[in-house]
C-alpha cells in the first residue's frame, strides 16, 4: 500500500511548511555570528527567518554594515535551503524607515484635525491666529473652522460654522469650538521624528524608496526565490506616540483629505465636524461616513501601494495590524482590518501571550482568505510569552 504523500510531507516537511522565526537583530551584526545562528536554526528544524531590527541594535539601520549583514544572511539561507524574509522597518510600526521618511517634512508626518473647546474671551486671539497663519506662503496647517455651538455635557443641540473674520457674533448660551489641522510632534520611539502620514500616498511611496527599493538593490536577485516576501508590522492611522497640544481631541487627517471626502460623499465634512465629537442629530451619519472614507483612503494609500509594488517585484506581501483584536480601537487606528487584507497575498495576524481564547482576530483574517481565494494565512505567534514559556504552552 502506497504511503499518502500528505502523510509523508507532514512527517518530514520542507522548509516552506516549517516555522519562520522573527529573528531579532538587537546587537552589533557580525558575519560569523549571523552564520552561526542560521545554522543553529537549520539544525533545530526551522524553515527560515524574518530579519527584524529590534531594540539594542548597534549596527546602523540601513547603513553599509546592515546591507552587508542582509547579504550574508540571504546567501547563507540559500545555501541551506531556508527562506529569508524581509521585515520592513526599524522595530515597529512600519512606515518611517527608521525616521528617514518623516524627516523630509510635514507632508510626510502624521496629521490630525484637532478640536478645542474655547472660552468667548479667546475670540480675538483666535482671529489673530488665523491672520498669522495666512501670512505663511504654503499655509495648510492651523485653524480650518470655527463653530458656535450649544452643548450640554456631550450632547449638542445646534452648531453654526462661523466665518474666519469678526463678522459673526457669539450668543451668550453658545460655546466656541476651534478646528485646526496640526502636525504631530516628534517621538523618541520614531528616532526623534514624528509618526508617518499613512493617509498620504506620497509618504508611502517615500517609505518604499527608503526600504523596499533598498532591499531590491541589495538582494533583489533573490526576490521570489530565497526571499518569499515582505512583512509589514502594525502600520497605523493614529499612532499612540502621536503628540498634539493638550486639551485638543483629534482624528486622523491629511492634506487634501477634505476635498477627497467631499468627492466621495458629496458634502463638506468641516460643516458638521462638531457632531463627530459630540452627540447630536447628525452624529451617527458623520461618524459612519468619516470612518468609511478614511478606511478607503488608508487602504488605497498604504496597502494598495505596497501590495502593487510587491506584485511587480515578485514578493508576497504579508504582515499584521495594530489592535486587530478590538473592533472599536481597530477602526480608530486601522480603518477596516478586513479591507486591508485585500491587498495582501498572505493575510496575517498577531497572537500575543500564552492564551487560546482569541477568536475574532483569526476569523476575520481567515474569512478574507476564504472569500478571495488566498491559500495561506500567517500568524506572528508567542510574542510577550517570555523565556519561561513551556513546551506544553506552545
Amino acid at each position: 500500500m502506497k504511503t499518502n504523500k500528505w502523510i509523508s510531507e507532514f512527517s518530514s516537511p520542507g522548509s516552506w511548511y516549517r516555522s519562520f522565526l522573527f529573528w531579532a537583530w538587537n546587537d552589533k551584526l557580525e558575519r560569523d555570528e549571523l552564520q552561526r545562528q542560521i545554522h543553529e536554526m537549520k539544525a533545530a528544524g526551522i524553515g527560515g527567518f524574518f530579519m527584524h531590527s529590534r531594540d539594542g541594535l548597534e549596527t546602523k539601520y540601513m547603513g553599509q554594515e546592515w546591507t552587508e549583514a542582509v547579504r550574508v544572511a540571504v546567501e547563507e539561507a540559500k545555501k541551506l535551503g531556508m527562506y529569508a524574509w524581509i521585515y520592513d522597518e526599524d522595530r515597529w510600526p512600519s512606515g518611517t524607515a527608521g525616521g528617514r521618511v518623516t524627516a523630509h517634512g510635514d507632508e510626510y508626518r502624521l496629521k490630525g484635525m484637532t478640536l478645542e473647546v474655547c472660552e468667548f474671551e479667546q475670540w480675538d486671539s483666535i482671529l489673530q491666529e488665523v491672520e498669522e497663519s495666512k501670512k505663511i506662503s504654503d499655509y495648510q496647517n492651523g485653524i480650518q473652522a470655527i463653530y458656535a455651538v450649544k452643548i450640554k455635557e456631550m450632547d449638542i443641540t445646534s452648531s453654526r460654522r462661523l466665518r474666519l473674520d469678526n463678522s459673526d457674533k457669539l450668543l451668550e448660551d453658545e460655546t466656541l469650538l476651534v478646528a485646526r489641522l496640526e502636525v504631530s510632534g516628534p517621538s523618541e520611539w520614531f528616532n526623534f521624528e514624528a509618526p508617518p502620514d499613512n493617509l498620504n500616498p506620497e509618504c508611502v511611496k517615500s517609505f518604499i524608496r527608503h526600504t523596499h527599493e533598498k532591499y531590491k538593490e541589495i538582494v533583489g536577485k533573490e526576490f521570489g526565490i530565497t526571499i518569499p516576501g515582505v512583512f509589514t508590522d502594525e502600520p497605523s492611522l493614529a499612532d499612540r506616540h502621536a503628540a498634539f497640544p493638550p486639551n485638543r481631541s483629534w482624528i486622523p487627517w491629511t492634506y487634501g483629505y477634505g476635498d477627497y471626502f467631499k468627492e466621495k460623499i458629496g458634502y463638506d465634512l468641516l460643516d458638521f465636524l462638531p457632531y463627530f465629537y459630540f452627540n447630536g442629530e447628525y452624529s451617527a451619519t458623520i461618524r459612519h461616513d468619516y470612518w468609511n472614507i478614511t478606511a478607503i483612503r488608508y487602504h488605497e494609500a498604504y496597502f494598495q501601494t505596497i501590495g502593487n509594488w510587491c506584485k511587480e517585484n515578485g514578493l508576497a506581501f504579508t504582515g499584521h495590524f495594530l489592535q486587530e483584536d478590538k473592533l472599536g480601537l481597530a477602526t480608530r487606528v486601522n480603518g477596516m482590518i478586513m479591507m486591508n487584507y485585500l491587498s495582501m497575498d498572505i493575510p496575517g495576524i498577531d497572537l500575543l501571550c500564552e492564551q487560546t481564547n482569541e477568536y475574532m482576530t483569526v476569523k476575520q483574517c481567515t474569512s478574507v482568505a476564504h472569500q478571495f481565494q488566498k491559500p495561506l494565512v500567517m500568524t506572528e505567534t508567542y510574542g510577550c510569552t517570555g523565556w519561561d514559556f513551556t513546551f506544553e504552552g506552545q
